[in-house]
């Protein structure tokens, strides 16, 4: 009885410590590219969730959808968007895509966008 609740307890701890090393590479709240033009991206995080909003010409379009981190192989970590319906953003073409996480900031894909808020 003593072995199994050892690897119960084993197993949870595990779980526990995947699932809090993933959370914090999660980006939450607002990041913004630079705006040029009066145009630019904004991301808003969260839990899974992603809002985007881009901005070209003083024109907003915005899309909602959901998000997943994961960490591949190599130790990179790449990110993966579900888009709600049928209304995708132009140039998410093949996913998942790099992910990086900084002091202030995210990277997208090989975009900068920092943290707003």
């Amino acid at each position: 009885m003593k072995k199994i609740l050892s690897s119960i307890l084993v197993i949870v701890l595990a779980l526990t410590m995947l699932f809090t090393l993933a959370s914090c590479n999660a980006p939450s709240g607002t990041y913004k590219s630079d705006e040029v033009m009066n145009s630019g991206v904004t991301w808003f995080f969260k839990g899974s969730e992603v809002v985007l909003t881009v901005k070209v010409l003083g024109v907003e379009s915005t899309f909602y959808g959901d998000y997943e981190i994961e960490k591949q192989v190599d130790g990179k970590l790449t990110i993966e968007f579900d888009w709600d319906g049928d209304k995708n953003p132009d140039g998410f073409g093949e996913q998942p895509v790099s992910y990086v996480k900084g002091d202030g900031y995210i990277e997208i894909d090989g975009e900068k966008y920092k943290k707003a808020d």
